[in-house]
């Protein structure tokens, strides 16, 4: 049973659109799994998993496939492969792209702005490669120097 359900909401001169789909949560079978907690990195309190498993067949799909489900708490995303294999060769190309020397430099990069916006003395001298400047323009209307004293993460 699915429901669609549109919300349209004003609050003040902000208007907010949402879409839901109300769905039946449905359990799937298992031959094997594996799950891995995951602590979120700027909020202690929020909890994620992986899970890797196996479905058993069922009348609805009768070829065999490897699951990863991506969740939160709040929601959850499945991808499908064709096989272990398959979906390892999808987990080990990122592993790889995220081990590269270019996502590591800006990594780095991105640590050092962010020390520096933190503890910095002067914000306002920044790389706008790696600040989003509308949204701390927006911030520093709103709330003012205060913001930059609030460590936010």
């Amino acid at each position: 049973m699915e429901k669609e359900i549109q919300i349209s909401k004003t609050v003040e001169t902000k208007t907010f659109k949402a879409k839901f789909k109300a769905t039946r949560p449905h359990f799937i079978q298992k031959v094997i799994g594996h799950r891995t907690e995951l602590k979120d990195a700027l909020n202690s309190r929020f909890r994620n998993a992986m899970t890797v498993f196996m479905p058993k067949l069922s009348p609805r799909y009768q070829k065999p496939c490897i699951m990863l489900q991506l969740g939160n708490g709040s929601s959850s995303t499945l991808i499908r492969a064709k096989g272990p294999i398959v979906l390892a060769s999808w987990l080990e190309d990122m592993a790889l792209t995220l081990r590269s020397d270019k996502w590591l430099d800006l990594w780095e990069q991105l640590l050092f702005t962010s020390e520096n916006l933190v503890y910095g003395e002067d914000p306002s001298i920044l790389d706008e490669q790696f600040m989003d400047i509308k949204e701390f323009n927006h911030a520093f209307i709103e709330h003012g120097k205060e913001m930059l004293t609030n460590e936010r993460c």
